[in-house]
């Protein structure tokens, strides 16, 4: 069967729909959505120094400090090669130290600064504040749908590539 032929596509013979990605496209409306939601977010941590691929990493050392390079790029959502550009970053400014194990010189684990300790006073304020932003309107209610519905999208793909 073709992809033409597909019955589901609207029977034998017919074309397939065509979906303008601008209007209809899920991936164009997520994408559209998070380079917003993106774009507010670093323009309130811009007065900080930080970005937010930083302040996942440093969202998750405020959680638990200390944490093996590999483990903290599993937590932020980042491959190793990102979280390394991102811990050389925040080591330049001042806001983690990297140690080696003296157990296994294989392990670098990532310790926040006082500077890098002191952020967590204001910048999660700020992430939620973006947050606040970018649900305006809202409903409880539809808040909690839209997650649902964002982790039901990750659960149908994940795995698939």
């Amino acid at each position: 069967m073709g992809v033409h032929d597909d019955p589901a596509a609207g029977g034998p013979g017919t074309a397939s729909p065509v979906i303008d990605p601008k209007q209809e496209g899920i991936a164009f409306l997520l994408n559209q959505a998070a380079r917003a939601i993106a774009r507010d977010l670093q323009a309130r941590l811009l007065p900080y120094g930080v970005t937010p691929p930083q302040l996942s990493v440093l969202s998750c050392l405020w959680e638990e400090d200390g944490l093996p390079a590999t483990v903290l790029a599993e937590r932020a959502g980042f491959d190793a090669p990102t979280t390394t550009g991102i811990l050389d970053r925040l080591e330049r400014q001042e806001l983690v130290v990297r140690q080696r194990s003296t157990g296994d010189r294989r392990v670098v684990t990532a310790h926040l600064t006082g500077r890098g300790s002191v952020l967590r006073e204001a910048l999660p304020r700020i992430a939620h504040e973006s947050n606040a932003a970018a649900l305006a309107g809202f409903s409880p209610a539809a808040t909690r749908e839209l997650r649902a519905a964002l982790q039901r999208i990750v659960a149908n793909l994940s795995g698939r590539q």
